[in-house]
């Protein structure tokens, strides 16, 4: 799949984390709610991301990285990742690349 991001940037050297409204330039780690539902990475270093401590089930946040930073997607405690069968503690999401992150439930 291809994700292209188009943006309008106020400033030229950005450096963070944008989230539905939300511009974060002072932290390394980043809380999502789930009201947040894109997320664009402007670090030029290492983010932390940690999805939200959802029960919407079929929830979907998008999480894009742009310039030359990775984030580093976790989930809350209790949450587990997976893009297979097996279990993965963090994703990483580096320069140009997009995860889609699906919120469901298995019995």
């Amino acid at each position: 799949m291809l994700s292209v991001t188009v943006y309008k940037s106020k400033k030229s050297d950005v450096d963070g984390v944008y989230s539905v409204g939300t511009y974060i330039t002072s932290t390394s780690t980043t809380y999502l709610t789930d009201a947040q539902t894109l997320v664009v990475g402007l670090s030029s270093v290492k983010q932390n991301v940690y999805l939200p401590a959802s029960d919407k089930q079929g929830q979907t946040i998008i999480l894009k990285q742009l310039w030359t930073g990775y984030m580093r997607v976790y989930p809350r405690s209790g949450y587990k990742l997976f893009d297979d069968s097996t279990e993965n503690e963090y994703y990483d999401v580096g320069q140009g690349q997009c995860l889609i992150a699906h919120f469901v439930k298995f019995n």
